[in-house]
């Protein structure tokens, strides 16, 4: 990394004032790179997002995505709504503008505004790509079941556990 540092002031009682703006510079052995991640945990937040609106219509879909490669990843992609007919309701694009270095979590937001969903249940269908700009695009899926209820308030319903193995 790199890092370019200015210093202003800091004479004669003046407030010192000091900004600094950096870079990441990447060197690596071609045909080494490594692009793997996955989506760890999800949440969903769903709540009134106009003044004067008392049911739910800004839906944020937070997803921890994890890069276990060994290189920068900048995940892209959305989240598909669906009701329980099949049909989409609503596509939340993922707040994109940063990375990931080799081994960092982080999480990123699917945002959308105007998103009126009634009593029921749904599915999320979770899409992110990453490595396009490597040339090594991977892809990140998962899909979970969510329920709102007759006040508009949401939530995600847990899988039931996986059975054992069989002997």
């Amino acid at each position: 990394q790199i890092f370019f540092v200015t210093e202003q002031g800091g004479e004669g009682g003046s407030a010192l004032m000091r900004s600094r703006i950096g870079t990441i510079i990447y060197v690596a052995v071609e045909g080494t790179a490594r692009l793997e991640g996955y989506i760890n945990r999800v949440q969903v937040l769903y709540a009134p997002g106009t003044p004067g609106v008392d049911r739910p219509d800004r839906m944020d879909v937070i997803l921890s995505i994890h890069n276990q490669g060994n290189t920068h990843m900048i995940p892209e992609g959305e989240v598909v709504v669906h009701d329980e007919h099949g049909q989409a309701v609503a596509t939340l694009r993922l707040v994109k503008g940063w990375g990931l270095l080799p081994r960092q979590e982080d999480n990123y937001h699917a945002i959308g505004n105007g998103v009126h969903l009634r009593e029921g249940r749904y599915s999320l269908d979770v899409r992110i790509r990453a490595g396009e700009d490597l040339g090594q695009l991977i892809l990140m899926t998962k899909t979970l079941e969510m329920e709102v209820d007759a006040k508009g308030n949401a939530r995600l319903i847990e899988p039931p556990p996986a059975p054992p193995p069989a002997p």
